[in-house]
């Protein structure tokens, strides 16, 4: 009889997102690709027919999703007991590596009691949480039996254990919540340079794992990470202590992607082949679109840009990448366009939805992420899905604009790229996005004709275009922006408050990120 497998490795969001350093990040999300590539291999070496990830060219995605299906004729039990154990082995081996380059450049805490090894061991040996379940395979009944899978793993993700482990002493600076090792962190950290370790960091395993893979040689690297800073375009990580000097300096953007409804598409698919097919291209998106079009970005410009618009991970419909702030929005909509190109002809309205947190270069990249993943729900919820929401942090403020991508012919994207334009041009003034903002209420009134607030908009960018422009500059201004403007602020799935927020972050972006709120 043939079963169909699922595999679910975690934890993945606490991993991932606990770091200091945007090379934590990217190495937790390649350390967590690593464990799931060995399990989608040992699956294969098992004779295990993949569901997904699909290869690409014949090897695996970059990114392997830690989720992934396969069928096989043998005992499931065995055949999901063998992966579990090639996962895990990985992890060990992973850590292990960590480990001896501790041993060998590190030194004991010479004020701790406990050894450093008995916390190590403790914490890597209690993290990996692995789940698999199988069910028969009816092939006549592809869907169903795929809807069946997905519920056991559910209601085995229910059951999951929770131990109690006692975690003593200084807790780690990253995670806040294990040991951090009983070692002498300043001494390593003159060792290996402050770029690597602050000299007030004290590391946990876990993320000692992340921070020192490379080192360790667990992990191969061709290049480092941008940092914050070099993203921002506050200087160039590869001439220490020099500035680029260019555009938005102090500011970053994080983009967090996911496709809209996928479990419902993927639910919906009738057969074995045509679920191969959708998972093929999804790979084929993740691996090589996606890829092609954050490089885009990066090459497209000038040479002191380079290195500035990062991706971090790419697997099936999810994307996670750190870009400068004029070209975040822009590429979302890039990839989201990509992304319905390539699965229209497998599934009804393919959508991605997208959140973006623009923060300062030093904002804790942990709530960086949890700002942009927040802005991808709002995204979903507030605005329907097919949307993206930006949100702004400055200081303790917080300002969020959302929109649907399109809204007939017209985008966000364009509009957005349009307000900048004129801004950096200096042909409205910067205060036309608070006068709207001011006005958001009442131009939400239902008490209110159409045709007034239509005026009250033309009014108001007369007002701030005469500033700087003169006689039919201006009324060719009003003219083209005015109608854009009260479409979307009419529109149910934006409105004025939105809008307002909109034509602010445009006025941030053409200001050098300068003007806060």
């Amino acid at each position: 009889m043939t079963h169909l497998c699922h595999v679910h490795i975690g934890p993945v969001q606490s991993f991932i997102a606990a770091g200091r350093r945007t090379q934590d990040l990217y190495v937790g999300s390649r350390l967590l690709s690593e464990l799931a590539q060995a399990g989608v291999e040992a699956a294969l070496n098992a004779h295990a027919d993949l569901l997904y990830p699909a290869a690409v060219n014949g090897r695996l995605p970059a990114s392997v999703p830690n989720l992934f299906a396969f069928f096989t004729d043998d005992q499931p039990d065995s055949v999901c007991e063998y992966v579990e154990d090639a996962v895990r082995q990985r992890w060990q081996e992973i850590a292990g590596r960590v480990r001896g380059w501790l041993s060998r450049n590190a030194a004991q805490d010479p004020k701790a009691k406990d050894r450093w090894e008995d916390a190590f061991d403790r914490q890597v040996n209690g993290w990996l949480e692995l789940y698999w379940v199988a069910v028969p395979y009816n092939a006549r009944d592809h869907s169903g039996s795929f809807a069946a899978v997905k519920r056991a793993m559910a209601q085995r993700k229910n059951a999951r254990h929770f131990p109690q482990i006692e975690e003593p002493g200084w807790k780690c600076t990253l995670t806040g919540a294990g040991q951090a090792l009983p070692l002498d962190w300043e001494a390593l950290s003159q060792h290996v340079g402050t770029i690597i370790l602050r000299p007030n960091e004290r590391l946990g395993a876990l993320a000692a794992v992340k921070r020192f893979a490379v080192q360790a040689g667990a992990l191969s690297m061709d290049d480092s990470f941008p940092s914050t800073e070099h993203i921002a375009g506050q200087k160039d990580d590869n001439q220490t202590g020099k500035s680029t000097g260019k555009v938005l300096e102090g500011y970053f953007a994080v983009l967090h992607m996911d496709g809209d409804q996928m479990g419902a598409k993927l639910s919906g698919l009738k057969s074995r082949q045509a679920h191969r097919d959708f998972s093929l291209a999804l790979a084929e998106f993740a691996d090589e679109t996606v890829a092609n079009i954050v490089n885009r970005y990066d090459d497209a410009a000038k040479v002191e840009k380079r290195g500035r618009a990062a991706l971090v991970y790419a697997g099936g419909d999810d994307v996670l990448a750190l870009l400068p702030l004029r070209d975040a929005l822009a590429c979302a909509d890039d990839i989201r366009r990509a992304y319905a190109d390539r699965l229209r002809s497998l599934a009804d309205n393919p959508t991605m939805s997208a959140g973006i947190a623009v923060v300062p270069s030093n904002y804790p990249l942990d709530i960086a992420l949890e700002l942009a993943r927040q802005a991808e729900k709002r995204a979903k919820l507030d605005y329907g899905r097919d949307a993206v929401v930006v949100i702004e942090a400055h200081g303790t403020q917080r300002r969020a604009a959302g929109a649907k991508w399109t809204l007939g012919d017209d985008s966000i994207a364009g509009l957005v790229s349009e307000l900048t334009q004129v801004f950096s041009e200096k042909r409205v003034s910067a205060k036309i996005g608070y006068d709207l903002s001011e006005m958001a209420y009442a131009m939400a009134s239902d008490i209110i004709p159409d045709e007034a607030r239509a005026m009250e908009v033309r009014r108001l960018l007369k007002r701030r275009t005469e500033t700087f422009l003169k006689g039919g500059n201006v009324s060719a201004l009003v003219d083209a922006l005015a109608p854009r403007l009260c479409d979307w602020g009419e529109a149910k799935q934006v409105g004025w408050e939105s809008l307002a927020n909109w034509v602010i972050l445009a006025r941030f972006l053409a200001s050098g990120g300068k003007e806060q709120l």
